[in-house]
């Protein structure tokens, strides 16, 4: 009995490092990348349409003016979005795109159609 306490503390050190390598191991090896898109019209027409937005990831966006009507910039990271196309696709109407301020970089005067 008395053998059995004095071992306690050693297995408690073998338990914790045990834990400690199996959780290491399971790290996960995703890349966080952030990426930015401009929107380029003036009109909502195409908000949903990938070729109406510019890649600025790696460039200097231009101004895009005061305005609250439309999206100018967007900006996520891949971990929550894969890409543009998956980003539009959470994000199909222009209300969805301005509700989400967490990503929307800034805004732009613009028409909204009926």
């Amino acid at each position: 009995m008395k053998n059995s306490k004095s071992l306690l503390p050693f297995f408690a050190i073998v338990l914790g490092l045990g834990l400690v390598f199996t959780q290491s191991a399971f790290k996960s090896g995703v890349k966080k990348t952030t990426l930015m898109f401009q929107y380029q019209d003036a009109d909502d027409d195409r908000i949903n349409d990938e070729a109406a937005w510019e890649d600025v990831t790696s460039e200097p966006a231009e101004s895009c003016g005061e305005g609250s009507t439309l999206p100018c910039i967007v900006s996520f990271d891949t971990t929550e979005y894969a890409d543009l196309a998956a980003y539009l696709a959470a994000h199909p109407t222009v209300d969805d795109i301005l509700l989400d301020e967490d990503n929307v970089v800034s805004k732009k005067p613009g028409v909204i159609n009926p």
